[in-house]
């Protein structure tokens, strides 16, 4: 939240907001919640099934990939499979010198059709229409 980018009134009032539903934050990935209210399912519009090999990765980072994949698991967001569907592993620098799990779905995003792709690449515009549906948020108030 140190690199937060508002006027001070704003960030004041961001910082409470979140500090008053610090309940509703998770700080790792085995904090999130799940619902099977919606199912969801992935239109590869027929596609045969695209199997990557893994990336090469520097033995400092096997660990972390290890300890992502086992935190996952034991909280229920993946599970194992044998699909023949297959994508990298990535280990990405985060500004604050952690590092971040990504998997490299680039391949699966040039076949896969999903939902209105007007802002596709653009988040902050999509952001803006999910978060500013009744009104746009004023740091002034």
């Amino acid at each position: 939240m140190n690199d937060l980018q508002a006027p001070p009134t704003g960030k004041d009032r961001i910082h409470k907001i979140i500090s008053e539903n610090a309940d509703l934050f998770a700080n790792k990935d085995s904090e999130l919640g799940h619902t099977d209210a919606v199912g969801m399912q992935i239109d590869t519009q027929g596609h045969v099934p695209i199997k990557l090999r893994p990336y090469r990765t520097p033995i400092n980072n096997r660990k972390i990939i290890n300890e992502a994949i086992e935190e996952m698991l034991s909280a229920n967001i993946v599970k194992k499979s044998r699909s023949p569907w297959s994508f990298p592993i990535v280990i990405a620098d985060k500004k604050d010198g952690t590092k971040r799990f990504c998997v490299d779905f680039r391949e699966l995003n040039q076949i896969v059709l999903i939902g209105d792709c007007r802002h596709r690449g653009n988040a902050s515009l999509l952001l803006n229409e999910v978060v500013c549906v009744h009104k746009p948020f004023d740091p002034g108030k």
